[in-house]
């Protein structure tokens, strides 16, 4: 059996273009004049080849829309290749193949001449080798180069050589004495704490050597700009036992996000000695940790942080769970399948994130996918992956509270026959003919929480429960519910649970609004909704993972649209012939139109194949399917980030008592920077908000603090020094710039 892939149609004949034809077999492009092969080239835009195909087709006079909806290049980038061609000019063509921009003036010599010559220079000289380096190249090349264009260049000969990886007893020892810190209420006596991060003798170094922040005679002292993390140590350290061989960059992650980077290319913010003092390590680089995470990316590693979140909220002993797919919009230049898009309220490419969140709302798996399947089809799939992570029994029960999507007779009936599954799901279409006051089968009260504890919005209810009438099998619902401003609306709620009491399963349904609150806070805080990787998969490269289905042809729901307009057309005209009041030979010849075109129509219909294979549709029309593996462990880690903030909020939500800003406070708290005191076996951290405390909020914090102090967090570097957290006092003067070379200027 032949295991290559099919040749797929990318360009054939027009007008413009009667000779040649380009085919696609996997990753390269066979060219044919007329039925003779006479070139491969690989279906890179990256590549000379395949630049120089587009350029002596553009040059050939074929239509240029062709080639843009072929080739999906703009019509000014073909231009360039095609005008390079025409020149004759080595030069000019080795240019414009090389891509945008202008001509590199560091070429490989200079780059070599300045790796010999830099570090005889440098050794002489550490203020004014920029400039004898450009000299010497301008005596040699006869090339003037800036100095910022070689600043990269030295930065990289400057770099010490990478020294053999330690082990984490080596590393403490080494972040050892940069904290040797007296004890901080012997510190806080002192009117004056200088706290600096880098040794003395490298600030002198720098440019900017008349002023820098130097020791105290109190000792060293590290300053740390995102100390305020450290009060998740408790959470984070539990991770590392899920994924031992790549805590690391995970932790690195979930610890950008709690700080706000909710991807990667934001990261670059954060300050890359306060991570490496809190962690020990710290990957800066943006392109490394994209290789990382797409190294990361398994389904394995993916399913091990899932369970870990599992963990986290205790979900083990639930039953009740919110099923609900989010759409995210993508705007990209591949052709993706469409779905509905809830953002911009119409038809677009999107990606599907199916999520499944507790009944108190909290967020325990999502499945990225696409529109191939709708919901009906791929919910039992994405339920029986959860089951299998949560290590579920095939004898447990679970309920799912989904929405409208769901609806459906045959969905119904299969849920029915899976014993393990219940459904509770609005009623579509339902409307408000059924109530009947001497079936009531009973009322109650909920309330709802608003700006804090005590202050309870009270909601009633009422409800009917019977058999559904298009299902027996079904229970349906009927609720009133009234508002607080005594607005009343009337609904249908079907559920699969026979047994359940109908309170229990109005309030599952009325409590939704925990769900999508969440999607909205997912986003703003922790960005679940960014896409991560633009990379796709065409679908032909999909054939053996994706599970094939009959649909519909387009070309014959077309014809049988047409014939159903045609129909509707004739049949007004019938109506008007039979109650004509005088006889009209035009409407007569319409008429006798329309039933031929009618008749023909249905003929075609009855010749056309009505059943098409959807995988193989899409390989033709060429569609892909975003890959989104890099984004399904971010979006887990942003999971883990978002029910770690939640559980450590609780005892300060509890106390603080004030829902219109409680995430707000203690989000600047988390987030604060803050000094690391070394206390031989601990270290304590002092925390430094930006925000001025009010006495009886201080004395909340300070609380919320002791507690934390009570579950015996350590430092995430691996030395397990326990930490002590305490709030800055205000009476503490921190910082002194002093004057290395005169006395003081403070």
């Amino acid at each position: 059996m032949d295991d290559k892939p099919s040749i797929q149609g990318i360009l054939g004949l027009d007008k413009k273009n009667p000779v040649f034809t380009i085919n696609q077999r996997g990753d390269l492009l066979h060219v044919y004049l007329g039925m003779a092969l006479i070139e491969i080239v690989p279906n890179d835009k990256t590549k000379p080849a395949f630049k120089l195909l587009m350029g002596r087709l553009f040059n050939s006079g074929i239509k240029k829309k062709s080639l843009t909806e072929a080739f999906g290049l703009c019509y000014t980038t073909m231009k360039r290749w095609g005008d390079a061609l025409k020149s004759n000019d080595l030069d000019t063509i080795s240019r414009v193949l090389a891509g945008p921009g202008a001509p590199q003036k560091v070429t490989k010599e200079i780059k070599e001449f300045i790796r010999i010559r830099f570090q005889d220079i440098y050794n002489h000289t550490h203020y004014g080798y920029s400039q004898t380096i450009q000299a010497e190249i301008k005596s040699v090349f006869n090339e003037t180069i800036s100095a910022e264009t070689l600043r990269p260049i030295f930065s990289d000969l400057k770099k010490p050589p990478e020294k053999p990886i330690k082990s984490s007893a080596q590393e403490l020892e080494k972040l050892a004495p940069s904290c040797e810190l007296p004890n901080i209420e012997e510190a806080s006596k002192h009117p004056a704490t200088v706290v600096i991060i880098n040794n003395i003798e490298d600030d002198i170094k720098k440019d900017n050597r008349k002023y820098a922040l130097t020791f105290s005679e109190l000792g060293q002292s590290l300053f740390c700009n995102h100390a305020g993390v450290l009060l998740f140590s408790c959470l984070i350290n539990r991770l590392s036992k899920t994924v031992e061989d790549k805590t690391n960059l995970v932790i690195q992650w979930l610890m950008s996000i709690l700080l706000g980077m909710v991807n990667i290319e934001q990261t670059k913010l954060l300050d890359p000695g306060s991570i490496k003092a809190m962690l020990g390590t710290f990957l800066k680089s943006l392109k490394h940790q994209r290789f990382h995470l797409m190294k990361l990316a398994t389904e394995e590693v993916v399913a091990q942080l899932f369970a870990f979140n599992i963990d986290l909220v205790e979900c083990h002993q639930c039953k009740d769970y919110y099923y609900d797919p989010h759409t995210k919009q993508y705007t990209g230049i591949q052709k993706i399948l469409k779905g509905w898009s809830g953002s911009s309220h119409g038809i677009a490419k999107i990606i599907n994130m199916d999520f499944i969140h507790t009944a108190d709302g909290e967020p325990v798996y999502v499945k990225h996918l696409d529109n191939f399947n709708d919901l009906r089809e791929r919910y039992v799939d994405v339920i029986d992956e959860f089951r299998k992570i949560m290590k579920s029994e095939k004898t447990d029960v679970m309920t799912f509270i989904i929405d409208r999507g769901i609806f459906g007779i045959d969905v119904f009936k299969d849920l029915i026959a899976r014993k393990y599954l219940n459904l509770i799901t609005w009623e579509k279409g339902y409307k408000r003919n059924l109530w009947n006051a001497e079936k009531i089968g009973g009322s109650f009260n909920m309330t709802r929480v608003r700006n804090h504890a005590h202050d309870l919005f009270k909601y009633e209810f009422c409800y009917i429960d019977q058999p559904w009438a298009k299902n027996s099998q079904m229970r349906q619902i009927i609720v009133r519910a009234t508002n607080p401003k005594n607005v009343t609306v009337e609904v249908s709620i079907l559920a699969t649970d026979l047994n359940r009491s109908a309170e229990e399963i109005i309030r599952l349904m009325f409590k939704r609004w925990l769900q999508e609150n969440d999607f909205k806070y997912l986003i703003k805080h922790f960005g679940i909704d960014e896409i991560t990787s633009y990379s796709s998969i065409p679908y032909y490269k999909l054939m053996e993972l994706v599970k094939d289905k009959d649909i519909t042809s387009g070309s014959y729901k077309a014809k049988e649209l047409n014939h159903k307009g045609i129909k509707q057309e004739l049949s007004k005209l019938l109506l008007q012939e039979h109650t004509k009041k005088k006889d009209s030979s035009e409407r007569e010849e319409k008429i006798a139109e329309l039933t031929l075109r009618l008749k023909k129509t249905k003929e075609e219909i009855s010749q056309e194949k009505k059943k098409v294979s959807r995988l193989e549709t899409l390989i033709a029309e060429q569609y892909y399917r975003l890959d989104t593996r890099n984004k399904a462990l971010l979006d887990v880690i942003k999971i883990i980030a978002r029910n770690m903030f939640y559980r450590l909020l609780e005892p300060f939500k509890e106390s603080y008592n004030n829902y219109r800003d409680d995430h707000v406070l203690f989000r600047n708290i988390t987030r604060s920077a803050g000094i690391l005191v070394n206390n031989d076996d601990s270290i304590t951290v002092l925390l430094l908000p930006t925000i001025s405390y009010e006495t009886k909020v201080r004395q909340i914090v300070e609380s919320f603090l002791d507690v934390v102090n009570q579950t015996n967090p350590v430092l995430l570097d691996g030395s397990n020094r326990k930490i002590v957290f305490k709030l800055n006092q205000k009476s503490n003067n921190l910082f002194a710039i002093s004057n290395v070379h005169k006395r003081s200027i403070t």
